[in-house]
């Protein structure tokens, strides 16, 4: 049983590790959404239906790219920050004056 201001620590190291997640997912977008969004308006206004498939094919690839990106970037990062979360030489009796 962790005692309880340890156990606040690491929620709040958990919560931190969520946010520093979330935040290089929105970053891995950098903005494709609102390019596939524009590149297919005029194709979709043509009903080119070939167009569309390709760009779409396209997108997709893309998208499989930076999910495999991001994913190893979680991983790595998630293996250092558990080292050194859960790491024994913790400094301890320290005062501030």
């Amino acid at each position: 049983v962790l005692p309880k201001k340890e156990l606040k620590l690491l929620r709040s190291r958990q919560t931190s590790l969520k946010s520093i997640i979330l935040t290089i997912l929105s970053f891995a977008e950098l903005g494709i959404g609102n390019a596939i969004i524009f590149k297919l308006y005029k194709p979709i206004a043509e009903d080119d239906k070939e167009t569309i498939s390709a760009y779409i094919n396209y997108y997709k690839r893309i998208y499989h790219i930076i999910a495999v990106i991001v994913f190893e970037m979680i991983v790595a990062f998630y293996c250092n920050i558990a080292c050194l979360c859960f790491s024994q030489n913790v400094i301890t009796n320290i005062t501030i004056k």
